[in-house]
């Protein structure tokens, strides 16, 4: 599993996993993962307005909760101070662009989605967070439902290997 940091890292990093994976001697594809927030909702506007305020602060609280390990430095988790600099200079408008964030309408989340897709060289899974920060409970899950609904079926027509 990766979270985006930006489509070229994760397209790197996918390359190194499937490099290394293949090195290993499996016969198969690794299946890959992407970690990502997501807001469907029936209205782009609307959706990408309320989904600003609260990716920003969950991800303050993020940077908030890891600021004591700034001079942290471990050759066991050699990106950590790339990640750390993510939190502190990352704004939500970044993290749409770096595929971090799903967030629109179906019509927009499927382009999204797509698009992301092929900046990294594909992936076989997302591992998708509803209901971040203080959302309510009955918004999380209309959230879910349209996905489910509108866009998932898209990707359901893909071949699976």
């Amino acid at each position: 599993m990766t979270v985006p940091i930006s489509p070229e890292v994760v397209r790197d990093n996918l390359a190194r996993y499937r490099e290394a994976f293949a090195k290993a001697g499996h016969r198969h594809a690794p299946r890959t993962m992407v970690a990502v927030h997501l807001y469907c909702d029936t209205d782009n506007a609307r959706a990408l307005a309320y989904t600003e305020p609260m990716i920003d602060a969950y991800f303050d609280s993020m940077r908030e909760a890891n600021e004591g390990y700034l001079d942290v430095h471990s050759k066991d988790y050699p990106g950590y101070q790339h990640m750390l600099k993510a939190l502190r200079e990352g704004t939500f408008e970044t993290r749409l662009a770096e595929g971090a964030v799903w967030c629109g309408d179906p019509r927009h989340l499927i382009e999204q989605i797509e698009e992301f897709d092929r900046a990294v060289g594909g992936v076989d899974y997302a591992s998708i967070q509803v209901n971040f920060h203080t959302m309510e409970l009955a918004r999380a899950e209309a959230n879910l439902t349209l996905f489910a609904e509108e866009v998932m079926p898209h990707f359901a027509k893909q071949k699976v290997a």
